[in-house]
């Protein structure tokens, strides 16, 4: 069997892609992997919350009033609306957020940040962002740094509008 590096995506027997873009893909899910996961274990042992309550915490603290609905959340954090509303569940219950009832639609629900979230993600926020620094910067120049930042966008750009980057620039 050939090593993980070795193998390369193949339809019918042809390469979709060719050894050097399999090492790319490789290496840059093995790093988000490796990244996410040191992230939300160091979190959990420093602050007692995951990732993904982290980057909660994050989008709830820049938004205007600290609010925003649960769908807007869900969206912004790229998760389920239940996944969400379970997340929202919990920390509302440690007193970090604030469920209420849309004025605009009874049935939505907004979620504020309370200010004993507030305090918490400030010292989440400063953690996150001295790991980030450590596990993601650290390892690069500033011209990496930026290479890929737009490498990334331009892939987060197609994936938005729901086409691949290279159609969207005109690449084919």
């Amino acid at each position: 069997m050939k090593a993980m590096s070795e193998q390369c995506l193949c339809h019918d027997g042809a390469d979709v892609i060719d050894p050097a873009e399999q090492r790319c893909l490789d290496s840059f899910l093995d790093s988000a992997t490796r990244l996410y996961l040191a992230l939300d274990r160091q979190l959990l042992v420093a602050h007692d919350v995951t990732f993904f309550d982290a980057r909660l915490l994050q989008v709830l603290d820049a938004a205007p009033d600290g609010r925003l609905r649960v769908g807007d959340l869900a969206a912004e954090l790229m998760l389920s609306r239940s996944r969400v509303s379970q997340q929202v569940r919990r920390m509302a219950a440690a007193g970090l957020l604030h469920r209420s009832t849309s004025p605009d639609d009874r049935r939505g629900v907004v979620v504020t940040i309370t200010d004993t979230g507030r305090r918490r993600a400030e010292r989440v926020l400063v953690t996150f962002g001295n790991l980030v620094r450590t596990h993601y910067l650290g390892p690069l120049s500033r011209a990496q740094v930026i290479a890929l930042g737009h490498s990334c966008a331009r892939v987060s750009s197609g994936l938005k509008a729901g086409q691949p980057a290279a159609v969207l620039s005109g690449v084919q």
